[in-house]
C-alpha cells in the first residue's frame, strides 16, 4: 500500500466530471453516523488502552477487550464482548435512518409500510 498509494483510487478525472475537483465537490456534512461512529470507535479504544495500562502489548489486546465486561459508551444501552458465545461483536442494534428536509432523523421499523412501493 505504501508502494502505490494511487492504485488503491480512481483518478479524480473519473471521479469528479466537467472539470470540478475534489475541493470544490465535497463538501462534508458538520454531523454523520460516520463521525459518530468514528466517535464511538475513539472512545472504546481510548477504554481499552486504558485497561492495558502504561505499556499496552499487542499480545494484551484480546484479553483487554474481553475484559472490559458490561459497558455504555453513551448510547444509553449496554453492551459487551466476550461472554458465554465470545462475542467478538458490541452490538447487533441497527440504527435506521433517513433524510427529511436535509437532517437525518430516526427511522422506525412501524414505518417501513410507508416506503413499500405502491
Amino acid at each position: 500500500m505504501d508502494r502505490n498509494p494511487q492504485a488503491l483510487m480512481p483518478p479524480d478525472s473519473l471521479l469528479y466530471s466537467g472539470g470540478k475537483t475534489p475541493q470544490r465537490e465535497y463538501a462534508p456534512l458538520r454531523y454523520s453516523f460516520i463521525s459518530l461512529e468514528g466517535y464511538l470507535d475513539a472512545k472504546l479504544l481510548v477504554m481499552i488502552l486504558q485497561r492495558m495500562g502504561d505499556v499496552p502489548q499487542r499480545s494484551g489486546l484480546a484479553a483487554a477487550v474481553i475484559g472490559l465486561g458490561d459497558f455504555d459508551l453513551g448510547m444509553g444501552r449496554t453492551l459487551s464482548f466476550g461472554g458465554s458465545t465470545g462475542r467478538r461483536q458490541a452490538s447487533d442494534q441497527i440504527y435506521y435512518t433517513v433524510f427529511k428536509d436535509g437532517r437525518s432523523v430516526s427511522f422506525r421499523e412501524s414505518e417501513w409500510e410507508a416506503w413499500a412501493k405502491p
